[in-house]
């Protein structure tokens, strides 16, 4: 088996006569986790829409488990066992925590949906069971029947990642995960992914550079849809072309 989990080779991405991704090549070992840094515009999340399949490319190859996918839709993606969350909240905001959950274990059920949920149509033992779980590895058990608007700031990220892990995949992308949390919910957030690691391939796009340097076995930084740098974070924090682009130019 390959150590590469995904490989991306000189991909681009144009949006009319903005480059957003620009002849981008990196490598995502498999059972590491690897965060995606850079400057607001850098093309972290483009990047993120490129290896999900929600756009194309104009250029280049993306490759997971070395067969090439950048011709794929999202839900082709999600079967081979690929999946992300949102930086923007993506739940069914008048669903409950596991009504939400439901809609993604049960997806396989071609037409099952959150319509579902107003009739006598109900989810199958196995879609429960793993809905289970998964609100459980998430700690959000005692909100399971709580409506997901209600939920605090802190709980609805940690939904957010939960819908993304109740696909079961293999590679777990995360747009910004702390996202306007406060120290506490980002503490939380911070365990949470440390206990995923174990389990899941994971890449972060984040902007809290101490829970970068915290939980990352890589740093991947881009800029303008380039690589600037790719290394360990110790590796990452000390070069100096991400010093003066990213960090300001000190390594405190």
């Amino acid at each position: 088996m390959s150590t590469v989990l995904l490989e991306v080779e000189n991909l681009s991405k144009d949006f009319g006569a903005t480059r957003a991704i620009d002849e981008l090549s990196i490598s995502l070992p498999r059972g590491e986790v690897t965060s995606i840094i850079g400057p607001n515009g850098a093309g972290k999340t483009t990047l993120f829409n490129l290896l999900t399949g929600e756009i194309a490319p104009t250029s280049g190859e993306i490759r997971f488990d070395g067969d090439r996918i950048d011709d794929r839709s999202p839900s082709e993606l999600a079967r081979l066992g690929i999946s992300r969350s949102y930086q923007i909240n993506n739940f069914f905001p008048d669903l409950t925590v596991l009504e939400n959950i439901l809609i993604a274990t049960q997806s396989e059920d071609a037409g099952f949906g959150p319509a579902d949920f107003l009739g006598s149509r109900a989810a199958s033992p196995a879609a429960r069971e793993r809905a289970a779980d998964v609100i459980d590895t998430v700690g959000l058990t005692d909100v399971t029947d709580q409506e997901a608007s209600l939920l605090s700031h802190g709980q609805q990220r940690h939904l957010e990642v939960a819908l993304a892990l109740a696909l079961n995949p293999e590679l777990l992308l995360l747009d910004e995960p702390t996202a306007g949390m406060s120290p506490d919910t980002t503490a939380a957030m911070k365990d949470l992914l440390g206990r995923l690691s174990t389990e899941y391939t994971i890449v972060v796009v984040e902007h809290d550079m101490e829970m970068v340097m915290e939980i990352s076995d890589r740093v991947i930084v881009i800029n303008r849809g380039s690589l600037v740098a790719s290394g360990s974070p110790t590796e990452v924090k000390d070069n100096e072309a991400v010093q003066r682009i990213y960090l300001g130019g000190t390594t405190a």
